[in-house]
């Protein structure tokens, strides 16, 4: 239930930046990224 959650914070990002496409799946990964590197 917590990606859920998380996705749903990531989405309402994006569309507060009005961030489509390849953006918005750049800016994922890069969530991804920082989180694994703490």
């Amino acid at each position: 239930m917590g990606r859920k959650r998380d996705l749903k914070q990531v989405d309402a990002i994006a569309k507060e930046f009005r961030m489509a496409g390849e953006l918005r799946i750049a800016f994922g990964l890069f969530l991804e990224e920082e989180k694994k590197n703490g």
